[in-house]
């Protein structure tokens, strides 16, 4: 049931209950075309709206708001609960009778049944959902493990207000929006914000695995009922003396069983498949699961070296899937990236949203839901940085201290002395000096692998307030090994903030429902069990996923050179995205935007611009930044632009600033 859903409680009748929810379902409308509801309580004062993509049972018994049948709960549902039939039947067998088949019943009644804390833990899915104890006059709120769907809340003097995007809390006047001067720093620095903050103070993001519980006038609480990292710590080794040859036995079982799951809608399904390893694993056994050609779909560039749709051919020409490709031209970005802000309602920067956004708005010409790969390269070890990240770290730490913290010094100064030289590689040398910013030196690893997921300059943010500390939330053990500590924080982070709003959003725009089956608990439960060396075995990659998709693809078309999914950004921000980027970097512009070094921005972009230095892992964040600012500027207008100075460090480095 992927829709959208929205609510409040206020602590006195002074508002149209009614025509609040409904203002803020309809801003939604495009995440469910196929119906709306609104329940509303007036005596606890308490209303609960939702918009629905009709996927499973689509008649009109199943729309939402929906109550038990005992008649104490009412629930309003975003997502797909994949293992609603088995929990039906087990109902069935203590007497309950289903009115739909749809799996927000399912989840009302197990919650009935149940209690709401044990019914999280037993479902499996994607979901953000809100539901209302009459018996208790309770009001919680809930998101699945990882955040595949997004939750947002505000709560000030009794009054609460939920809702699946910002723009339906941003515009409402319940709300009141003030600009995050941390989360702007922090999306400038990392392209997303970090839940549970969002750009807003005082609103904020329901973070994975959480519920959040509103009794009565007071304050909500939050309750953690699903970790990553303790659910890593209670699955390692699991599968220790297993044969190779049985893990990948066991993996293909477990992702074919999760998949035949994931195609079971009442609409047409297909997959994107971009040539890599995860997307050939989805898509050959969806294949196999599938009566007919299953569709596939794929992004394609006129620039050559960006171009990678011939792999993806090729692939769907061996599996025997119908194959689907658009092609972004130079001329297509302009009208793309103009779309962005409001598909983005809060600001992001994420160099695949835009092809992203295309495949999206292309596979839903011909289905409903498609099955992505997302998910693969955090569990199994796919990410080249995983390698070389760990190769450095150890190195450095076997140093002194002192020597530790010159080495690291001179990298962030850009200066490569002899003793480097002969430490590492030169092409991890040339790896680093992208990524390690200048700034305060790096000494704790945590902080080291904050720096490599960095853009490669000295912050655009204009220092303001307290800075904020990037690793105050390590999301692993401090005994974790490297390995575990990087899949750990990209999984709730680069994945969680980053990679899940970048699909959630670019999807859900155009009405498209997006399943994930890497991040189906039985997959994660299998990964987060396995040894080091079957996630990375040298500068091998994912050596057991790798294997896995061997079984379906020949090895000549899993090319492990293929590229990220992105576009080129740097050519085009000096071609067909000029005259777009002058406007909104423009000096006059530019200064009324707040928590930008304006002249530091001003000076990248004619840098860049001229072709003497590529800056667009610096520029992409600050132009979305400053384009959705200018696109909600009315909605944020109590964020007064900030005249701050510069750093001294950065203004000797780069002048004045300001």
């Amino acid at each position: 049931m992927m829709c959208a859903i929205a609510g409040l409680r206020i602590p006195n009748p002074s508002r149209d209950l009614l025509a609040c929810v409904t203002s803020m379902t309809d801003r939604l409308r495009h995440r469910g075309p196929d119906g709306a509801g609104v329940w509303i309580d007036r005596s606890n004062l308490v209303g609960l709206g939702h918009r629905r993509l009709a996927v499973v049972d689509p008649s009109p018994r199943s729309n939402q708001p929906m109550h038990s049948i005992c008649g104490r709960y009412v629930v309003v549902f975003n997502g797909e609960i994949y293992n609603h039939k088995k929990l039906a039947a087990n109902l069935s067998e203590r007497g309950h009778s289903f009115r739909t088949t749809s799996d927000t019943e399912v989840l009302v009644e197990t919650i009935a049944a149940l209690g709401l804390r044990q019914a999280v833990e037993v479902i499996e899915g994607m979901f953000a959902f809100a539901v209302w104890d009459e018996e208790l006059r309770k009001l919680s709120v809930c998101r699945d493990r990882f955040g595949i769907k997004p939750c947002y809340w505000f709560w000030r003097n009794g009054t609460f207000v939920f809702a699946s995007e910002l723009k339906a809390l941003i515009e409402n006047p319940l709300c009141w929006c003030e600009l995050d001067p941390v989360s702007i720093r922090h999306l400038l620095d990392y392209g997303y914000v970090a839940s549970p903050r969002t750009a807003f103070a005082n609103v904020h993001h329901l973070e994975p695995g959480t519920i959040l519980n509103l009794c009565d006038d007071s304050s909500p609480s939050l309750e953690r009922y699903w970790d990553g990292a303790t659910a890593r710590a209670g699955s390692q080794d699991r599968h220790a003396g297993r044969a190779r040859e049985d893990l990948i036995d066991h993996a293909a079982a477990i992702v074919t069983d999760t998949i035949q799951q994931y195609i079971n809608a009442d609409v047409p399904v297909g997959t994107f498949l971009s040539g890599g390893v995860d997307s050939s694993i989805i898509t050959a056994i969806a294949a196999r699961q599938t009566s007919g050609k299953i569709s596939t779909f794929s992004v394609g560039f006129t620039e050559e070296h960006w171009n990678e749709a011939h792999r993806a051919q090729a692939i769907a020409a061996h599996l025997g899937t119908k194959h689907h490709t658009v092609h972004i031209s130079p001329n297509d970005a302009l009208a793309l990236v103009e779309m962005l802000p409001d598909v983005y309602d809060e600001p992001f920067a994420d160099f695949s949203q835009l092809p992203t956004l295309a495949l999206c708005r292309f596979a839903r010409e011909h289905v409903t839901v498609c099955l992505s790969g997302d998910g693969g390269d955090e569990l199994f070890g796919g990410y080249s940085r995983y390698a070389w990240a760990a190769q450095v770290w150890r190195s450095l730490a076997s140093l002194p201290e002192s020597e530790r913290r010159a080495r690291l010094s001179e990298l962030q100064r850009g200066t490569i002395s002899s003793p480097l030289r002969m430490l590492l590689p030169e092409a991890i040398l040339c790896e680093l000096a992208k990524v390690l910013p200048l700034g305060t030196p790096t000494h704790k690893f945590p902080a080291f692998y904050h720096r490599v997921m960095r853009s490669g300059a000295p912050s655009v943010f204009c220092p303001f307030g307290s800075p904020s500390s990037d690793h105050d939330d390590w999301p692993a053990p401090s005994d974790a090994s490297l390995l575990d500590s990087m899949q750990a924080y990209d999984l709730r982070r680069y994945m969680g903030d980053g990679v899940l709003t970048k699909v959630d959003r670019a999807s859900m725009s155009t009405a498209l429902e997006v399943r994930i089956p890497f991040l189906a608990e039985p997959v994660v439960e299998f990964a987060f069990g396995l040894s080091q060396e079957h996630r990375q075995l040298g500068s091998a990659l994912r050596p057991l996923q790798r294997a896995l998709a061997l079984r379906y693809v020949p090895e000549k078309l899993l090319d492990p050179g293929k590229m990220g999914f992105g576009f080129p950004v740097d050519s085009w921000l000096r071609t067909c995205l000029r005259t777009w980027a002058d406007d909104l970097l423009s000096p006059v512009f530019l200064r009324s935007i707040p928590y930008l070094q304006h002249r530091l921005v001003e000076r990248l972009w004619s840098e860049h611009r001229s072709g003497k230095v590529n800056h667009h892992w610096q520029l992409w964040p600050v132009l979305m930044y400053v384009q959705w600012h200018w696109r909600w500027r009315g909605c944020v207008g109590r964020a007064q632009s900030q005249e701050c100075l510069v750093d001294a460090e950065t203004a000797k480095i780069f002048g004045d600033g300001q």
